[in-house]
């Protein structure tokens, strides 16, 4: 096979007129930055000025070691290297570039001054977008370089099209899912406030307890969808389906507390119709109450952190043991606590102060601070706050006791009666 010789320092010469008849006149704006790799000093330098008469930005190297040092730096959209460079040859470049995903793309061409037909295809198996014949000349270098660029640009433009389509259909998706949450969100609350009114009826009216068909009823026309809203949304949230983008993140997380919020109403709601018809059966066992004030504050310590809220706890350990249920009574300092904490706005102080009474122990939550106030627009915050609190003070009358709200919940107090008055 013929071997063609490297094209010589004198048949390019120092002068720009001889690339100028070559070449079209320079461009105001650089087309592209091309990076020239090329241990032959003289040959480097009429690449260079062939190419940047073209309109195009040139940087050059003389080995592998300058040309992984100038990507480092510089940005680059085209790459043009010497088949023999010393110590790491032209296609073992190309190789270590394709292996690193910020170059995978850039566009690589091999100059060789040899035909060989066994360059070639081991340059293009390294990597390399095209293989050109330095005795061919400079005009198959521009042209090829060209073609390269132009290519590289309509893929670009091609993904960014399939990116903005992907983008676009993600946020259909999540105005979808975020409408259709909704719908669902404000068909159940409508559900919740027809059986509490209807609950609220039978409780005042004449004293007629729920029958089973109606808590069968609403057991299977809420909690069912709910727990199904709750389980789709935690492995949404956990990315089992394939990751999620930001945006899509909020969205799955605000459907997962909403569908938790609700079931909470309904497992009150619930809670009320057992305790309306004496169903709800009390597990009595003697328990220092310091004890569940302490379950309950670990447990919401980091909600009042993240609404920059101060709980102030003065416990003290030696409170009178009472006889209660303990499940049933975290459930109500539960509520308790959870609602002050949603009331105050940032900056206020929820102090829990548990202490003796005349007939046994009371736990005072008092808010110091401003309150966020209710959102008049949306019903099921009432629905929420009445139905909790009405739990909450059905338990505490269950085990003997009460609980008193204050200036519209600022201050909220259970008493519980100690063991010798049971």
């Amino acid at each position: 096979m013929t071997q063609h010789a490297l094209v010589q320092a004198p048949a390019f010469g120092p002068l720009p007129t001889q690339f100028r008849a070559l070449t079209p006149a320079p461009r105001a704006q650089a087309l592209a930055s091309v990076l020239v790799v090329d241990a032959n000093p003289m040959f480097r330098q009429a690449v260079r000025t062939v190419l940047e008469l073209a309109g195009y930005s040139v940087l050059v190297a003389a080995n592998a070691q300058e040309c992984l040092r100038v990507l480092g730096r510089r940005e680059v959209h085209a790459l043009i290297v010497d088949f023999g460079l010393t110590g790491m040859d032209g296609p073992r470049l190309v190789q270590r570039l394709r292996d690193n995903p910020m170059y995978g793309r850039l566009p690589c061409l091999l100059l060789s001054g040899s035909d060989s037909h066994e360059d070639e295809v081991r340059g293009l198996e390294a990597g390399a977008d095209d293989f050109i014949i330095k005795s061919d000349g400079f005009q198959v270098l521009k042209h090829r370089l060209r073609a390269h660029l132009r290519r590289k640009a309509a893929e670009d433009a091609a993904m960014q099209r399939v990116e903005a389509r992907h983008v676009h259909e993600l946020e259909l998706a999540e105005a979808r899912a975020a409408r259709e949450a909704e719908e669902m969100r404000q068909g159940l609350l409508a559900v919740i406030d027809q059986h509490a009114a209807e609950v609220e009826r039978l409780r005042l009216a004449d004293g007629l307890r729920l029958c089973p068909d109606l808590l069968a009823e609403l057991s299977d026309a809420l909690r069912e969808p709910l727990g199904a809203i709750v389980g789709f949304a935690e492995l949404l949230s956990g990315e089992l389906f394939g990751p999620l983008g930001n945006r899509q993140r909020d969205c799955v997380r605000r459907i997962l507390e909403g569908a938790r919020a609700q079931l909470g109403l309904v497992n009150a709601l619930l809670d009320l119709t057992h305790l309306e018809t004496g169903r709800l059966r009390l597990a009595r066992s003697p328990i220092n109450v310091a004890l569940l004030l302490d379950a309950v504050g670990g447990v919401l310590r980091e909600a009042a952190r993240s609404r920059k809220i101060t709980m102030e706890m003065a416990v003290p350990r030696d409170l009178p043991l009472v006889q209660i249920d303990p499940t049933r009574v975290r459930q109500v300092l539960h509520s308790v606590l959870a609602q002050g904490l949603c009331d105050a706005a940032p900056g206020s102080t929820l102090r829990v102060e548990a202490r003796r009474w005349v007939d046994g122990l009371e736990v005072a939550v008092q808010r110091v601070g401003p309150a966020l106030g209710l959102d008049d627009d949306d019903p099921g915050a009432a629905t929420a706050r009445r139905l909790t609190f009405t739990v909450a003070r059905r338990l505490a009358e269950l085990h003997g006791g009460t609980l008193l709200s204050q200036g519209e919940g600022a201050e909220v107090t259970l008493r519980l009666p100690a063991m010798a008055a049971l």
